[in-house]
């Protein structure tokens, strides 16, 4: 039972890195066709059996992991922590929507809140009688925290999903997109692989990836990390159901840049990456597997495991550094270069703005119920408590004398905040203003990865701490983490209520009906769309890449689309000068505006477009007015 247990365990752990990496060679050399697809299976399969049958070798099966020797009421605990799961999915699903959303909150029950919350409180009773229920517990739970999203949302939640599943459809019909690039390749091959063995489509793939593999695999090393660091006590159980309190947006979607930070979280739990070859090559594949996935989180995974190699020897006082310099400044440096390879960005160096750092804090807490109150008192105060969390983790490692956690992870972190600040200073102008402190937002986010075992391990303090209280004082701790890991639940996703506006509708089944009307309504003739951005992501769900006119994409896209800016005027005050400016820029002279019922000005927009257009076609009971300018 136990060998079948670590198997599974180093399966889930390393399948997915050596999939990316196996896949990313055989796309450069080759391309991921059906062709390529099986080879890079059959290739994976191979590499992960060899993993595996390293770690058996060694494996001691001594450790007493029975399941028959589980108490009845853990099972009776377990069970009605499964009964709340069952409720909790059950309110998620009858909430499923294919209408423009803007949170899933608008359609889900808020007896949901309750449910989750209820399961928090299970998960605290599961890891008092350090159950060998907790693991699995957790598991399911955090797929309900990471997995909202992919249940409420029918059509796909979020824009950058959709490029990527076009480009993963091209890619299986053309084996290759040129020119090549060297990163998304490891999103890319994992989602190829997986239609191919199962016949899913590449869109289930696409939501559930992220999702899916870290509801897996963050409880497993986070389990294995506090077993390992500080042993199989229940202290370690109450540690790693007080992780839920953190944010989980980075783990709520697929995309590369969020399976790439997965990858970087499984380079830095893994327990122990200097003791022998086998654990080498799990961090590395992972390492090479970040990188290839998204540079950002794939540099520094890798510059951690390269420091790894220099461990006890004397050429590490020179080499660990040499690691902390070029953390703070190798991701600035790359933004720099990538921005001025296109002549047309030029990149221009400025006085970093911090106030993004500031933008999150919200005024007036008093006028809303003591709910939304609370809920955005905690989100005010989030950066501060994972701030305060790392510097007492740090405190502890290093009241410890344990310095290597210090030098692995404490002083990597304060580089990467050095690298954002630095990052501040380069003018992304290629980019809409509102995404310009995207990229120093998500060095920042690395940083907080990089925090996670400090944080860990000052939850753990606290739970030896709590184990000496009073129950009075043990059960306000529990209902208080409850409660802030379901606000954590509630603020990791999309918000519309009276304090925040996230302003991003979904897409919906009537943008798919737009696009598919547009597509006939042409008959084959060109056309270009002015919609927005949901609308072209319907658009890439249907047709993929499937027509540009002198190098444009045929429907707008907000970052670094040509025709995005036509579209932004003309909904603004509909006037014929943007069709033919968008005529001009693309060669194509039919044109289609698309309007969505929850634009602010819907009704002015909507009679004035109509007044300028040839024809007009109402689209899904009035959701949607597609506006014709035929000549």
């Amino acid at each position: 039972m136990n060998k079948l247990r670590q198997s599974i365990f180093i399966f889930l752990i390393s399948a997915p890195a050596v999939t990316a990496v196996i896949g990313a060679m055989v796309y450069v050399l080759y391309g991921l066709n059906k062709t390529g697809a099986y080879l890079t299976a059959g290739l994976s399969l191979v590499a992960i059996y060899f993993i595996i049958k390293k770690y058996l070798a060694d494996f001691n099966n001594n450790a007493n992991y029975n399941f028959k020797n589980i108490p009845k009421n853990e099972y009776l605990i377990f069970l009605g922590f499964c009964l709340l799961w069952l409720v909790s999915a059950w309110l998620l699903y009858k909430g499923r929507s294919d209408r423009p959303i803007i949170t899933p909150w608008q359609v889900v029950s808020s007896w949901y809140f309750l449910t989750y919350g209820l399961g928090v409180i299970s998960l605290f009773f599961l890891s008092r009688r350090s159950s060998k229920l907790l693991t699995p517990a957790l598991i399911l739970q955090t797929l309900l925290l990471f997995g909202t999203a992919i249940v409420v949302y029918r059509v796909g939640y979020g824009f950058d999903p959709f490029i990527h599943e076009a480009a993963i459809s091209a890619i299986q019909k053309l084996g290759q997109i040129k020119p090549l690039t060297p990163y998304y390749l490891g999103q890319y091959s994992l989602v190829i692989v997986l239609n191919n063995l199962t016949t899913i489509s590449t869109a289930f793939w696409a939501k559930i990836l992220v999702p899916g593999l870290a509801s897996l695999a963050m409880p497993l090393l986070l389990i294995r990390w506090l077993k390992y660091h500080h042993g199989a006590e229940k202290d370690w159980g109450l540690a790693a159901v007080a992780m839920l309190i953190l944010p989980a947006t980075i783990f709520i979607i697929t995309t590369p840049q969020n399976l790439a930070y997965l990858f970087l979280v499984i380079v830095l739990l893994w327990p122990k990456p200097e003791s022998d070859i086998k654990e080498k090559v799990v961090v590395w594949l992972a390492a090479i597997a970040a990188l290839i996935t998204q540079p950002l989180a794939g540099i520094p995974a890798v510059l951690i495991v390269v420091s790894d190699l220099f461990k006890n020897k004397k050429i590490n006082k020179l080499a660990y550094p040499i690691m902390i310099v070029l953390m703070a400044i190798s991701l600035p440096i790359a933004f720099y270069v990538f921005s001025t390879l296109d002549s047309s960005t030029s990149a221009t160096l400025v006085w970093p703005n911090l106030k993004f750092l500031f933008n999150a804090w919200q005024n007036n807490l008093t006028l809303e119920n003591w709910w939304l109150n609370f809920l955005y008192l905690f989100n005010n105060l989030w950066n501060f408590i994972i701030l305060a969390l790392a510097i007492t983790g740090a405190y502890i490692i290093f009241k410890k004398h344990n310095k290597e956690l210090i030098y692995r992870f404490a002083w990597p972190a304060i580089a990467l905040v050095i690298g954002a600040l630095i990052s501040l200073t380069i003018n992304f102008r290629y980019l809409i203003d509102y995404e310009r402190a995207d990229y120093p937002q998500r060095i920042l986010i690395v940083a907080v990865l990089f925090s996670l075992p400090l944080i860990i391990t000052a939850f753990r303090e606290f739970a030896i701490i709590l184990e000496k209280s009073s129950k009075l004082i043990m059960i306000s701790f529990l209902l208080t983490i409850a409660v802030v890991a379901t606000a954590s639940l509630y603020l990791s996703y999309p918000r519309f209520d009276h304090y925040f506006n996230s302003h991003g509708y979904a897409t919906s089944k009537a943008d798919d009906l737009a696009v598919k009307w547009i597509e006939a309504d042409a008959h084959n003739q060109p056309y270009i769309v002015l919609a927005d951005q949901q609308v072209s992501a319907a658009a890439l769900h249907e047709y993929g890449f499937s027509h540009y006119y002198k190098n444009i994409f045929y429907y707008p896209v907000p970052t670094g689309g040509l025709l995005y800016p036509n579209y932004l005027n003309f909904v603004n005050k509909p006037d014929l000068k943007d069709i033919k400016a968008a005529r001009v820029l693309t060669g194509v002279s039919r044109v289609y505006f698309v309007l969505n019922s929850y634009w602010w000005e819907y009704q002015k927009v909507a009679t004035e477009a109509a007044a300028l257009a040839d024809t007009t076609k109402d689209i899904g009971d009035g959701q949607i007015k597609i506006f014709v300018f035929k000549k």
